[in-house]
């Protein structure tokens, strides 16, 4: 069993037989997060992750900045009059922009920031749920929420790695799939958690 970032090391070149790839470990580790945020077929993302962000929409605006960590949303609500109303996503070409001062429905993320469909026609409090990222394994923070829960998820990132960096293309593939499908796995699992946190009725606003 996998627990702390030299137990990781230490598997990593047992299982490539390569001690002398020890040095090179903390870059394969880096590799592996890094793919683990972004990579061809689905993100990481852990329950330890997901955040929560409270800002003001000012009145006279229709634009608000991402919050620090933000990788993507998972609800967005505006409050109006006492009441939180779920706003709803539109991409950036689907948006259509309102002429008058209103109460925000739709948003979309553009350059960087949040672009609402209507300029806010007050102070309106707005909430966002959103997936954040995890802590970076190193020597100093030894271990983090992936690594206790899905150490697979990060051995087999660092393999793939490893033996790409060997030059050695059979097992390079085969961690690779394996990188994937335990990402695809600790998602599915991640997932049955939040619907145990997340079970409450959403009221939407019309204006």
């Amino acid at each position: 069993m996998i627990s702390n970032y030299q137990e990781l090391v230490e598997q990593v070149a047992d299982w490539t037989q390569r001690t002398d790839i020890v040095p090179r470990i903390p870059s394969l580790i880096g590799l592996a997060e890094s793919e683990m945020r972004a990579n061809k077929r689905e993100p990481l993302r852990i329950l330890a992750g997901d955040k929560t962000s409270t800002s003001t929409l000012t009145e006279g605006e229709r634009f608000l900045a991402l919050p620090s960590g933000y990788s993507k949303p998972q609800k967005f609500e505006i409050t109006v009059d006492g009441n939180q109303y779920e706003l709803k996503y539109r991409t950036p070409q689907q948006i259509d922009i309102r002429t008058q001062p209103g109460v925000p429905v739709y948003y979309t993320v553009a350059n960087g920031q949040f672009e609402f469909d209507a300029t806010a026609s007050e102070d309106f409090a707005v909430t966002l749920h959103y997936h954040g990222s995890f802590e970076p394994l190193t020597k100093t923070n030894t271990t983090n929420y992936v690594l206790e829960n899905y150490p697979n998820v990060y051995l087999f990132g660092c393999l793939k790695y490893a033996f790409l960096m060997l030059h050695d293309d059979e097992p390079r593939i085969k961690h690779e799939i394996n990188f994937l499908d335990a990402i695809e796995a600790a998602n599915a699992a991640e997932e049955d958690k939040r619907e145990g946190v997340n079970m409450e009725m959403e009221v939407e606003w019309h204006p």
